[in-house]
């Protein structure tokens, strides 16, 4: 079992807050900079995540995920194309995922009625040409990944999107949510109640503060480390 996953498995229900290795001066810790507005986990939140190298993706946390145009009422993943204000949601319960369809939609080229089960590597069509590719790249983790076909484009700076459940790994391996092939290590997003962790095998640093094992993270956290950085963006909701 790879270094990382054997410390995620020393307690599968609630992560360590790690050790923060404290610069030089009097600098309080980490975790009592970080304000209880800024934790991150609250049902319909999203952010976006900047990987250097590799690209960026919307990250939705919430169970029930809305697909639709965007326009003045909100949905998780606003996409520019012929759809209904509201379309389609994607739903997590439990160990799967179903697509629930408002309007028009098909699920590897059967039409949805009401709800359809949505497997490894499923082909969704929504309306007449809107294209998305769902997938679960890691069997350890209930996190999904949905990537947008078709040439629509979403209205974000970005057209992939993680569904993310528990963790989500990112590295060179091949069961890495995010591959990074340019990477030389694998790290960790983990979600622990209304916060969000990074874990990395090797030291890094959270907002320029060296960090060991693990930190927590803000919604405008950058991270670096010998091989990968990354950066997160709020969204309004």
């Amino acid at each position: 079992m790879p270094g990382i996953w054997r410390w995620l498995a020393r307690d599968a229900e609630q992560f360590p807050a790690g050790r923060l290795v404290q610069p030089s001066g009097d600098v309080p810790n980490l975790q009592m900079q970080i304000p209880a507005r800024q934790a991150t986990g609250r049902a319909g939140q999203r952010f976006l995540l900047w990987l250097d190298a590799v690209g960026g993706f919307l990250v939705c946390l919430a169970d029930r995920v809305s697909i639709g145009q965007p326009v003045a009422r909100r949905v998780d993943v606003p996409i520019m194309a012929d759809l209904a204000r509201l379309h389609a949601w994607i739903e997590r319960r439990g160990d799967g995922y179903s697509l629930r369809a408002a309007r028009s939609a098909t699920v590897n080229g059967r039409v949805v009625k009401q709800r359809a089960t949505l497997s490894d590597d499923a082909r969704v069509l929504l309306g007449r040409d809107v294209q998305l590719r769902f997938s679960r790249p890691s069997c350890r983790s209930r996190t999904a990944r949905l990537r947008l076909e078709s040439p629509h484009r979403l209205s974000l700076a970005t057209n992939e999107v993680l569904l993310m459940a528990d963790t989500c790994t990112i590295g060179p391996g091949p069961s890495a949510h995010v591959r990074a092939a340019g990477w030389n290590r694998e790290i960790v997003m983990c979600r622990n109640g209304t916060e969000l962790w990074i874990h990395a095998a090797a030291p890094f640093q959270v907002d320029g503060r060296r960090c060991v094992e693990s930190s927590r993270l803000t919604l405008a956290s950058r991270v670096e480390g010998d091989g990968f950085s990354l950066a997160l963006e709020p969204l309004s909701d």
